[in-house]
């Protein structure tokens, strides 16, 4: 009998590379529809967390009569007296008495309304809010000199019960307050003490938010929503709520004032005059604007890790989104609440 010769079936190696390189290939393709699909997740949960914050604004206005105030801080400010506690002060003692030191953000006030009404009781804001890591004055390396504690010695004195009053309440940033697509700031010694959020201080021609009102008939001085022990009623926009923002985007990992990238620049409550929790137009006292996502050294503006621009809830509790591409007047008059603009919502 004649054997039968039997070959056998496999791939030579010219057909193995090929079918590797059209794997990865489609990987490559693929890899971007998911990163987009995925960001698409983060944008839409980040959309959902401004309007929360905008409807417990609202929610905020139809009990008080008013939208949260920017801040709110002890002693004597204007002709407000809220300092109680003997020994306490709520001024920045390396500054001087302008500047504030543990005052309250406008997300304290508003805790209440997001379901988080057993934090806001927890706080004791008698005494200043604390801050676990407060950095200053870092430069674009990434060196800060840190400053601990909102209590400096010769106050309350280190370590007391007074000192860490509210210790425990900043570390705990609610999710609501956190855009899940921005990156946590990585010089700071406790991250989650910072949100991503920040109230409408207006065009900033007139600095600053957190240490000035627009008290006593001062012009532009804090034209937006919000500022240091001061309120605004819906009957103040005058220019429509909605065209007048009322948070924007704030990523923590931002510059801010005195901050470089990724010192922390935004407590959850805790303030002092880097105004964390306010954003602006242009740059302090000046005419150098500041656009969306724009880095520029002692910015206080709107930034956010979306691609494109940023997201932005509005006085009426609408979002929407700010493309890094808008006109810069527009971009202004929406921090304005009774400049008397006229826009359109197809103009931005």
């Amino acid at each position: 009998m004649t054997a039968l010769s039997r070959r056998c079936s496999a791939f030579t190696l010219i057909e193995l590379l090929v079918v590797i390189a059209i794997i990865g290939v489609l990987i490559a393709l693929l890899l971007p529809a998911v990163q987009q699909a995925r960001e698409a997740a983060r944008r839409t949960q980040c959309n959902n967390n401004l309007k929360q914050l905008g409807l417990a604004a609202m929610n905020y206005e139809s009990a008080h009569g008013c939208y949260p105030p920017g801040s709110m801080g002890g002693g004597m400010l204007g002709n407000q007296n809220f300092g109680t506690v003997a020994n306490v002060r709520w001024n920045d003692p390396n500054v001087g008495t302008c500047c504030p030191w543990g005052h309250y953000s406008w997300a304290f006030y508003v805790l209440p309304f997001v379901e988080q009404q057993s934090l806001y009781n927890a706080v004791n804001n008698v005494l200043p809010m604390y801050a676990f890591s407060v950095l200053e004055n870092s430069n674009q390396n990434g060196t800060p000199a840190e400053r601990a504690g909102p209590n400096p010695p010769g106050t309350l004195g280190a370590n007391t019960p007074q000192a860490l009053a509210n210790s425990t309440a900043a570390l705990m940033t609610p999710n609501s307050f956190i855009c899940p697509s921005a990156t946590r700031p990585s010089l700071t010694q406790f991250p989650r003490e910072h949100k991503d959020y920040a109230i409408n201080g207006g065009t900033g021609v007139d600095c600053c938010m957190e240490r000035n009102n627009s008290g006593g008939g001062s012009g532009r001085l804090n034209d937006g929503v919000g500022a240091v022990n001061w309120v605004n009623r819906i009957t103040d926009i005058k220019d429509g709520t909605t065209n007048t923002f009322l948070f924007l985007e704030k990523a923590a990992w931002g510059s801010q004032s005195w901050l470089f990238k990724n010192s922390g620049s935004n407590h959850f409550l805790f303030v002092h005059h880097p105004s964390q929790g306010y954003v602006n137009a242009v740059l302090n006292g000046g005419s150098l604007p500041t656009p969306p996502n724009t880095n520029y050294w002692n910015n206080r503006g709107a930034v956010s890790s979306h691609p494109g621009g940023l997201q932005a809830c509005m006085c009426d509790g609408s979002v929407k989104f700010i493309k890094n591409s808008i006109d810069w007047r527009v971009y202004t008059a929406l921090f304005t609440r009774n400049a008397g603009e006229t826009l359109s919502s197809d103009s931005y």
